[in-house]
Order: structure tokens, then C-alpha cells, then sequence
């Protein structure tokens, strides 16, 4: 079981130990049985090389670290809606009003659709000479949680937490599923991306993000990987940006590249060193 921990672990930064190593080990023998494979050994090497691919989202399919749903945190969207991104628009110039966010480990995409619904809200309210051109990049390393983000089809479940008015307004329910609308799928760009590959992600884009939300993801990751990420999102932030976690995760516990900064009943973080 060590081989498989380690590869996911070398692969994808995940570390699944202590608390959640019992589900990992139930997890991976059901896709041992599932594939009709020998033993443990015969998984690894059909994770490492056979199936490497398509096995590592099977099996982060199967080990279900990508559930989510719409209006997560509200107190920390709202922080971003009512305070983080108002300020953003004051601070752009009529040369550069483009604002750049990424939300990180979107999953399905409730996080950015969710981001993108209130976005709209906050510009229907600003004079239309300071409309900012908003750019959400959504990435996941599961390629099957991305194709049904792309699709913008979601069920009950994951409409629980949003409100009535944001249902009726941006989503039309269509056998027995609510669809995003049109409007809301232009802002919104799916791309895989592996989170462990730090070096191809901080590579030059020609921009910096302005916000980046990365929530209940860096709790997967080993502390020196979560680290790694953390100095990561530290070079492609812009100087006045700001990064989201959940409120359960701590960016200035894997590194001092950041600070902490309350905003209303929430608190986030922006570089420490500006």
C-alpha cells in the first residue's frame, strides 16, 4: 500500500495518511477488485504504467476528495464580493481593467459558477465606464469533474446552500437538473492542470492573478507540498492580490510568504513582503 501512497503522493502531491488512511486503503482495493488485479503490487504498476492516466482519476473518482457544491464559505464570498473585489475595480486603471481570477481544484465547477454569479450582481451596480473585463480561469486535475463543469448542469444537492434569487436568475431547471446560463459559461474557462506540476504553472502568462481561491484542496497535500503550492501562487499573485483558502486551511502555516488580513468576518491573505 506504501507504493501506491508514494506515487500518489510524487504524482500529484496528495497525501493520504493518518485520519485518512483507512478510506485510501478500502478505496484502492475496490479498484483492485474492480480491475480484477492480483495484489497491491500488480495496482501500482498498472497505476504507474498501464493505466496511469485514466487509473489515477478512477481513483480520485473513487476516493471522492472533489465534493462540492454552490455558495461554499458564504462569509468568505461574500468578503470577496462586498469588499475584495470593489476594491480591485478601484485600483485598475481605463489602461488595464482586466481582472484576473483563478480558482484552483474547481471540481465541477460550483466554486467559479458560483464566483461568476456574483460578480455579475456587483457589476449590474457599477458605472459602465469602470466595468472591469473579468477573466475566471477554473482548473482540476480530473478531467472527468471538468467535463461536467463545462456542461454547467448541476442537481439539487449541489444547489442546497445558494440562494433562491441567484437559482432564478442564472439557472434554468431543466429535467430535473439546473443548468447555468449561456452568460455565466462565457466567463468561466475549464482547463486541467496539475496542481504538483508547480514548474509549468508559474511559467510567464504575460499576467498576474488579482485573486486566486484555492479551498479544501491544500489539506490533501503533503506539507511540503502544500508549501511548494503555496510559494507557487505567491509568484504568479499580483503585488495588491489576494489569496482565498478554506476556513479550515492556513497558507502561513506552509510558509511566511504570506499574511494574514481580516476582511469583515473573514479573513484572507496577501503578500507579506508589500
Amino acid at each position: 500500500m506504501k507504493l501506491v501512497r508514494d506515487f500518489m503522493c510524487e504524482t500529484l502531491g496528495l497525501s493520504f495518511y493518518n485520519g485518512q488512511g483507512k478510506v485510501f486503503e478500502k478505496r484502492v482495493a475496490e479498484r483492485i477488485e474492480e480491475l480484477k488485479l492480483a495484489d497491491i503490487y500488480n495496482y501500482y504498476l498498472a497505476l504507474k504504467h498501464r493505466y496511469k492516466e485514466i487509473e489515477l482519476i478512477n481513483l480520485i473518482e473513487k476516493l471522492n476528495i472533489s465534493e462540492t457544491y454552490f455558495y461554499r464559505e458564504e462569509e468568505k464570498l461574500n468578503a470577496f464580493k462586498d469588499y475584495i473585489f470593489p476594491e480591485l475595480i478601484n485600483g485598475k486603471s481605463t489602461n488595464d481593467n482586466l481582472i484576473h481570477i483563478w480558482s484552483a481544484g474547481c471540481s465541477t465547477g460550483e466554486e467559479p459558477f458560483t464566483l461568476a454569479m456574483m460578480l455579475k450582481e456587483k457589476l449590474e451596480d457599477i458605472n459602465p465606464s469602470k466595468i472591469p473585463n473579468v477573466r475566471i480561469m477554473a482548473t482540476d486535475i480530473n478531467e472527468i469533474s471538468l467535463s461536467r463543469a463545462r456542461k454547467g448542469a448541476y442537481d439539487d444537492w449541489s444547489m442546497r446552500h445558494l440562494p433562491k434569487y441567484y437559482i432564478d436568475k442564472y439557472t434554468t431547471k431543466k429535467n430535473g437538473t439546473y443548468e447555468v446560463t449561456e452568460d455565466l459559461k462565457k466567463m468561466v474557462e475549464f482547463l486541467p492542470l496539475n496542481l504538483n506540476n508547480i514548474d509549468l504553472w508559474i511559467k510567464k502568462r504575460g499576467f498576474t492573478f488579482d485573486v486566486i481561491f484555492c479551498r479544501n484542496v491544500l489539506m490533501y497535500f503533503s506539507a511540503d507540498r502544500a508549501k511548494a503550492v503555496i510559494e507557487g501562487f505567491y509568484k504568479i499573485l499580483d503585488d495588491d492580490g489576494v489569496l482565498l483558502v478554506a476556513s479550515t486551511e492556513s497558507a502561513s502555516r506552509h510558509s511566511d510568504l504570506f499574511k494574514i488580513k481580516k476582511v469583515e468576518n473573514s479573513f484572507v491573505y496577501t503578500k507579506a513582503n508589500i
